[in-house]
């Protein structure tokens, strides 16, 4: 199982540092909805865990509804965009939904710019987002 709490060390966006990817998945409280929150960037080092993670984590895979909480993500590249866009496709393939959380700023914008806001819900916050609809 990948979910729970993990890192994976990898090329860091910022000053040439390590920047790991955080991934957690936790249940939301909600029936069959699943929130996987992550901390670091998004990017051409780290997409492969995201990616891993709609594919092997057995809480993601048996939820009917996940959550992507994006809070934490100073930034996003097109990689990002693309583990974002095969979660989209993992989940809708066993006819579940899958939504974003992201506040206003780079990523919030990079999620506009490459129209993801028009291919998934986004909230602004991690409460409305796993609001009972």
């Amino acid at each position: 199982m990948i979910g729970g709490n993990f890192e994976d060390g990898a090329q860091g966006w910022r000053l040439g540092r390590r920047a790991p990817l955080a991934i957690d998945v936790a249940d939301s409280g909600n029936p069959g909805e699943v929130v996987v929150r992550l901390d670091g960037p998004l990017d051409l080092t780290t997409h492969s865990q995201l990616r891993r993670a709609f594919y092997d984590d057995d809480q993601v895979a048996a939820a009917r509804a996940v959550v992507v909480d994006l809070t934490a993500v100073p930034f996003i590249d097109s990689a990002g965009i693309g583990a974002l866009a095969t979660g989209r496709k993992v989940v809708g393939a066993r006819n579940g939904s899958l939504a974003l959380v992201a506040t206003d700023g780079p990523v919030r914008r990079l999620l506009r710019v490459t129209a993801m806001d028009q291919a998934l819900p986004v909230f602004a916050t991690l409460d409305e987002a796993t609001a009972p609809s």
